[in-house]
């Protein structure tokens, strides 16, 4: 008979970015980590549409506990509460967030490639994530994200993020090598589809 406490669907509350208050979210704990939790102690789960992925690192190596990181934006106006959260959190340090192009840069870890769900755009779940990772880049996805801590240092903090759950708006494809003359790259293109298990420079 198992001692863990088994998590019912009332443990979560998921929280559409734009719904996000200032006064949405508390934070439990001491020191230099704080845990985000709504205001009725549920584990709040961040659902995120229509975001774009810019670049995914794959940072297995080391004793790195994160196999990757995605970076992608969703257009400031709608992380307009959630921006506000962000910085009233401390008076005292400066908030690590990144506005570019009236768009938020979200940084966001899989911990584990198992433990992550992608589906594509037909709603079924793509068993090869470690393979459609590295052909995210300008797909457009909803997520939901874990918010595991609010972290601090001396002089600045920021918030973690982790993915559970990303659904992809639009198709994978594998790179695509074009290969032509430069006298007529418009005429006679010719494409190679290079698998996307493919890794450059490795052995």
């Amino acid at each position: 008979m198992s001692n863990k406490r088994q998590r019912s669907e009332s443990d979560f509350t998921h929280v559409e970015l734009s719904d996000v208050t200032e006064s949405c979210f508390q934070l439990v704990g001491s020191g230099k980590f704080l845990t985000p939790r709504c205001r009725d102690m549920s584990v709040p789960i961040l659902v995120v549409s229509d975001v774009v992925v810019g670049s995914v690192e794959s940072l297995e190596r080391g004793d790195s506990k994160v196999s990757a990181v995605i970076l992608c934006t969703v257009e400031e106006t709608r992380a307009q509460g959630f921006l506000r959260w962000l910085r009233s959190i401390d008076a005292d340090r400066e908030c690590k967030v990144l506005v570019e192009d009236d768009k938020l840069v979200l940084k966001v870890r899989i911990m584990s490639n198992d433990n992550v769900m992608l589906f594509d755009r037909h709603a079924s779940r793509i068993s090869d994530v470690d393979g459609a990772l590295r052909s995210l880049q300008g797909i457009t996805m909803s997520c939901a994200l874990e918010l595991p801590c609010v972290w601090f240092s001396d002089d600045v903090y920021g918030i973690t993020i982790n993915l559970l759950e990303a659904h992809l708006s639009t198709d994978i494809r594998p790179p695509t090598c074009l290969i032509s003359d430069e006298c007529s790259v418009e005429d006679h293109p010719l494409s190679l589809m290079i698998e996307p298990s493919y890794v450059p420079f490795d052995g």
